[in-house]
């Protein structure tokens, strides 16, 4: 169900595909609008609840009108479909977003990045040596 999603001063077109379980909320980059997100959709929607927006001035969404902050729309749009809890999927700006949002409320959003194992790890003083072959 797409439908315009009244925010703080403003307002955003989103896409919900309805269903049960714990919903995927996809987060356009800068440089398009929800619309990158529609080879994929087909496979998701099939398997998942799907949440999509435009940003303010993106694609369907209306230019803001007042400055506006991308993690407290993506809240209200979470409120307005009644989700209190989601996977967090974006691109380039939309990752901000989900970073964002996961730091300022880590019970609501599990983000799709994850650390590849074993790949290294930060510690003081740099990067340790703990990939294959390496020694620390």
């Amino acid at each position: 169900m797409d439908t315009m999603v009244t925010v703080s001063q403003g307002e955003v077109w989103a896409d919900d595909s309805g269903g049960d379980g714990l919903p995927l909320v996809l987060l356009h980059p800068g440089v398009g609008d929800s619309a990158v997100w529609d080879p994929v959709l087909p496979a998701l929607v099939a398997r998942h609840r799907v949440i999509r927006y435009d940003v303010r001035g993106y694609g369907r969404s209306p230019a803001p009108t007042a400055t506006y902050s991308t993690v407290r729309d993506l809240s209200e749009v979470l409120d307005h479909f009644a989700v209190e809890r989601a996977v967090l999927v974006g691109s380039s700006m939309g990752g901000a977003t989900s970073v964002d949002m996961a730091l300022e409320s880590p019970d609501a959003a599990g983000t799709g990045a994850r650390r590849p194992p074993d790949r290294g790890a930060v510690r003081r003083g740099g990067l340790s040596r703990r990939g294959p072959g390496l020694a620390e």
